[in-house]
């Protein structure tokens, strides 16, 4: 067996064979590492699809809280318009009440027309 050692061939199949048992390592150990990255990949385009999808709902919502606030500026617009217009209706009636109450109210008893006891009976 010595001399076997001695022998500049088995020196070269024992590094041929070392060579080989190293290479062969390495693709384990690339395999592994491959596999693990794939892995790795295959959480991220999870992650991202999930983002994506986030954000596509994110959107729709600031889309849906941007119309509301659109139709509630409208809707608030259309009831101070109201509130004007109801104001002014108002504001002619009392004057044409006063109107009346002081026409009536010029002699020596106080008359209160039939007109305006009928609008005052009305429900606002």
């Amino acid at each position: 067996m010595l001399a076997l050692l001695r022998s500049p061939k088995a020196w070269a199949v024992v590094a041929v064979v070392g060579v080989i048992g190293v290479q062969y390592a390495r693709i384990q150990f690339a395999q592994a590492e491959n596999e693990a990255l794939s892995l790795r990949v295959d959480a991220l385009s999870v992650q991202l699809s999930s983002a994506s999808e986030a954000a596509s709902a994110n959107e729709a919502a600031l889309m849906a809280v941007r119309t509301n606030a659109r139709e509630a500026g409208e809707a608030h617009r259309a009831l101070l318009q109201r509130e004007r217009e109801e104001g002014v209706r108002l504001n002619e009636e009392m004057a044409w009440i006063k109107r009346q109450l002081a026409d009536a109210g010029s002699g020596d008893s106080c008359h209160v027309p039939v007109t305006v006891t009928e609008r005052l009976r009305e429900p606002y």
